[in-house]
């Protein structure tokens, strides 16, 4: 009898353990198949590499896209509520240029930059063309000064400080920690160079930056230092000045400063071009080889009409009208011939972006999505402007 108790309990354990065993199994089985299940969904985003700096409150993203053909570009925006933002985010978009006919199909990286304001440690999401990236970031050694609407860039050392001024001319100002160095840019338009100061040195000679040919002169040491100064640099209907102010001795400056320069670099920024009877500029995109400009229009409602070289005849392409805001609110109520994009307004005018409407409503020929973006983007009404 106890023996059969005996085996009759041995008997329940192994049940009981088998069981056990059983369910265990179960659940490790169940716990992989939804692993596998999230790994399968959860899918790794594409990683970008990129360089990061944080100056006096702006974050600067630098980087490359690879895209298929040189005939594609690459346009940045972001999002930051504010400097004191604690999230922000940039977009990457990659889209063909519809004005190039032909292109080489050969796989081409394209370099971008986005700059914005935020916290320091603020998080930063990254999106090309939509879709989310995982940014690889390397903090860069210098900072970097992007001012590529304006057609340049400059990489300057951690130690600097940088400030900017704009009226006529738009100047930026760099400066070291001891306040013993200056390095001022000049950037005006090619119409009023003269009013730029030229510089008597006692060394004058050329210089490239770039592909680009300039003057470049060394005054001797004064009581005020030495001064470097490139003069007569100019790209896309901009003139540039760099003028180089040091404690050091004329030698040592003429070094020092070519290192700096090299941190200079002309960018492609589309031609500027500048009205200066009704005081407005933009960007004009580097595709247009030729174009013309009429003015027309009333007293009240002046426009100029750009008009783009294609084969043998000028066909115009779009127009930029200046209405008062009378005359704008009346306008809004008439839309049958022409197609407006409100660009900004003054304190008196509202400028406006029109183009020619066929009888079906569509602009013709109208501009690429890209390009009208561009105006769009670098329209500004200059000081002298009410």
């Amino acid at each position: 009898m106890k023996r059969e108790l005996v085996y009759g309990i041995i008997i329940a354990v192994i049940v009981v353990l088998g069981v056990i065993a059983i369910f265990e199994f179960s659940k490790r089985s169940d716990l992989k198949k939804n692993e596998t299940v999230t790994t399968e969904q959860v899918a790794p985003k594409p990683q970008l590499r990129v360089t990061h700096s944080y100056v006096e409150g702006v974050h600067t993203y630098r980087g490359a896209v690879e895209v298929p053909t040189p005939c594609f570009m690459v346009t940045t925006s972001s999002k930051s509520a504010s400097d004191t933002a604690d999230n922000a985010e940039f977009e990457i978009a990659v889209s063909q240029d519809q004005t190039q006919q032909a292109c080489a199909q050969v796989i081409t990286s394209k370099e971008f930059s986005v700059q914005f304001k935020a916290l320091q440690d603020a998080r930063v999401t990254a999106r090309v063309n939509g879709q989310e990236v995982a940014l690889l970031v390397e903090e860069a050694a210098v900072n970097y000064y992007n001012a590529s609407k304006d057609g340049f860039t400059f990489s300057y050392p951690l130690t600097w400080t940088m400030k900017e001024n704009e009226g006529e001319f738009r100047d930026v100002m760099f400066q070291d920690s001891k306040s013993t160095t200056t390095l001022q840019i000049t950037v005006a338009p090619t119409f009023s160079p003269s009013k730029i100061l030229g510089l008597d040195g006692v060394k004058k000679t050329k210089i490239d930056v770039g592909s680009v040919s300039a003057d470049y002169a060394i005054a001797g040491k004064t009581k005020g230092g030495t001064f470097i100064r490139v003069n007569n640099l100019t790209q896309g209907g901009r003139y540039y000045s760099l003028e180089y102010n040091t404690s050091l001795d004329p030698e040592k400056a003429d070094v020092e400063f070519k290192s700096l320069l090299s941190g200079f670099q002309l960018v492609d920024a589309g031609v500027l071009y500048r009205n200066a009877d009704d005081h407005f500029s933009f960007i004009i995109p580097s595709s247009w080889a030729e174009y013309k400009v009429e003015k027309k229009g009333t007293k009240d409602a002046p426009s100029y009409v750009f008009s783009l070289n294609q084969g043998s005849a000028n066909v115009t392409a779009f127009s930029i009208v200046i209405y008062t805001k009378e005359g704008w609110v009346k306008r809004q109520s008439d839309t049958t011939n022409a197609q407006d994009v409100k660009l900004t307004e003054g304190a008196t005018k509202v400028f406006v972006l029109s183009s020619v409407m066929d009888g079906k409503g569509v602009a013709t020929p109208g501009l690429s999505q890209g390009d009208a973006q561009a105006i769009q983007s670098s329209f500004a009404i200059l000081p002298s402007t009410k």
